[in-house]
């Protein structure tokens, strides 16, 4: 699965830090973001790629006890890869395979250009679509009109 490596990943660091960090929500504004379709879709999301954020957390630690092995810090890099994929993957099914079937379809090509530049139009609809889902979250916990700022 060499393809899937080198394949840029999307940037969705608003949701790996909604995932990973998981923001002081009050237990009211939790139980609306579950209600909305999109906290349902998250709550999905982190659910099923858990075993990868496990994975990440376990090739860390490995990493932090040899920071100058180059094996341990790809791998992490790796760990990360398919945390993303997946985060993405179950948030944004369509979207991602748009992004997935383009990028295989490129490598048939010859290209000069960066790998970010390469079906950028794919990679940013899917970060769009993944984005829109967690502030459609964030917008059903803390509504409109509350004076508390909201910091993820």
């Amino acid at each position: 699965m060499t393809e899937a490596r080198n394949k840029p990943p999307p940037k969705i660091d608003g949701m790996v830090h909604l995932a990973n960090n998981r923001p002081s929500f009050t237990d009211e504004e939790r139980q609306r973001m579950l209600q909305s379709v999109e906290g349902q879709w998250l709550a999905r999301a982190m659910k099923r790629c858990e075993g990868h954020e496990r994975a990440i957390r376990e090739a860390r630690a490995e990493w932090l006890k040899q920071r100058d092995n180059s094996q341990k810090r790809t791998q992490l890099e790796e760990e990360r890869h398919k945390y993303i994929e997946c985060l993405t993957y179950v948030t944004c099914p369509e979207g991602w395979r748009q992004y997935s079937q383009c990028w295989s379809q490129s490598l048939t090509y010859p290209s000069t250009l960066p790998p970010e530049a390469v079906c950028q139009y794919e990679r940013l609809s899917l970060e769009l679509c993944v984005g829109n889902v967690v502030s459609g979250a964030v917008r059903a916990a803390v509504p409109a009109g509350n004076d508390e700022e909201m910091v993820l």
